[in-house]
């Protein structure tokens, strides 16, 4: 086997010295020219807007003043009706002692399942020490990425890997005395504590946000589809007091973005309504790539005017929840072909020959044929290409042809064609140097 790899390691060495020559040898025999390899890749043409998040929301109401809310519901998260979404505790000593009580009531669960487990560990201590240290880099990461949400786990799964060799090499046989110890500071918590804490219940089932910004009920949910260019004046929406609130639900999964529309946009979203075509969000500190939505509708009063845009969306998390108004860039069409960069485009007149059905010959002159120079052996060509859309400096082209295309040069553009991007004056056959 390591026979193997050494001359697996050995041909790959040679393929990345032939690879660097190979690239020394382009450079110095192509000196005069600079190229750029084309790939294939999906552009997206993009909008970036301001818009305003609307919900079917309803706040929901509990605590005092000097409250301390402890929220028992994930943010994003389903609720069912009537189901808890907080505990209220009417102070830090209060808090302090009802972690302990979940502390330990967690650990008295853990050692009494070490106890059961006893006589069924058999693992050799060396393999405890690896999956010891696995636990250790792991806590590590965990500290090092700044997760303290998941640290408390991260510590009880290596103290339970610690407890577990304790028992297999016979430094512990059994954690009765502990559990007993355990048992005694939890009755002492228990009877600290009152005998029911407030809890906070949710009349209505839907999506749980655990805050409120005031701006709840600022757009009619029910009626958005007939919104208005006039309706969004965002700045001038002010937030409503929320004294008493301590979150709310979204009854209904579906939102809506709105956002004012410029007329080409509008146009261009209006196209995409009629082919029914989805369009995707990306939002800011959002972990899905893309939050796919509907276009519900595009109101405006002339084809040249500017439009109140409502996208309708059925997805619903924690960064979605926490949106209300915000910058957001909407993906509208992808276009997928071979990238070739802006400024390696020229226009060159192509001669094209043809050839009769008497057998003649006849040449024909194109003028301002769109294409790339390329390199062809030690001379460059000229191909023609077919240009889809030009995004970021970047035009995709395709490499099929349809009907309806004229190709006048002997092929378009290919895939890892070495595409020239610079090198003085460019003609087809010209020599490379």
């Amino acid at each position: 086997m390591k026979y193997l790899q050494r001359i697996l390691l050995s041909l790959l060495g040679i393929l990345i010295l032939v690879y660097i020559g190979y690239q020394i040898f382009r450079g110095t025999t192509y000196s005069n020219v600079k190229t750029e390899t084309a790939i294939y890749g999906t552009l997206w043409n993009t909008v970036s807007v301001r818009a305003a998040a609307v919900r079917d929301e309803t706040l929901i109401e509990g605590g005092g003043s000097d409250a301390i809310i402890s929220y028992t519901a994930p943010n994003g998260s389903h609720v069912p009706a009537g189901g808890a979404v907080a505990t209220i505790y009417q102070s830090e000593r209060e808090v302090k002692n009802a972690l302990r009580i979940a502390e330990l009531e967690r650990e008295i669960e853990e050692m009494e399942a070490l106890d059961a487990l006893k006589d069924t560990l058999t693992l050799t201590p060396q393999k405890y020490d690896e999956k010891i240290s696995e636990e250790l880099i792991a806590f590590e990461k965990l500290l090092a990425d700044q997760a303290y949400s998941r640290i408390p786990a991260g510590k009880h799964d290596l103290l339970s890997i610690l407890n577990q060799k304790d028992i297999a090499i016979g430094k512990v046989t059994d954690y009765s005395g502990r559990i007993a110890e355990l048992q005694n500071q939890l009755d002492r918590c228990r009877a600290a504590a009152p005998e029911q804490y407030d809890t906070v219940y949710t009349e209505k089932a839907g999506f749980f946000i655990s805050s409120a910004d005031g701006y709840e009920g600022a757009f009619d949910y029910d009626h958005i589809e007939d919104i208005t260019v006039d309706d969004l004046d965002f700045d001038s929406i002010k937030p409503k007091k929320t004294v008493g609130v301590i979150g709310r639900i979204c009854e209904n999964a579906t939102w809506y973005l709105v956002f004012h529309a410029d007329s080409d946009t509008a146009t261009l979203l209006q196209t995409i309504a009629e082919e029914q075509e989805p369009v995707y969000l990306k939002v800011p500190y959002e972990t899905m790539t893309k939050v796919p939505a509907e276009i519900l509708s595009i109101n405006r009063t002339s084809l040249e005017s500017d439009a109140a845009v409502v996208l309708s969306c059925d997805y619903m998390n924690e960064a979605l929840a926490a949106l209300r108004f915000d910058e957001i860039e909407i993906e509208l069409y992808s276009y997928s072909g071979v990238l070739v960069d802006l400024h390696s485009i020229h226009f060159a007149n192509v001669e094209e020959t043809i050839e009769k059905e008497d057998g003649t010959v006849e040449t024909k002159l194109h003028e301002h044929v769109q294409g790339v120079y390329v390199v062809d052996g030690a001379t460059m060509k000229f191909v023609q290409i077919f240009p889809q859309e030009t995004i970021n400096g970047y035009i995709v082209c395709r490499t099929d042809l349809r009907d309806g295309d004229l190709l006048y040069t002997s092929r378009t553009i290919e895939l890892y064609d070495e595409v020239i991007t610079g090198g003085g004056t460019l003609y087809d056959g010209k020599l490379l140097e």
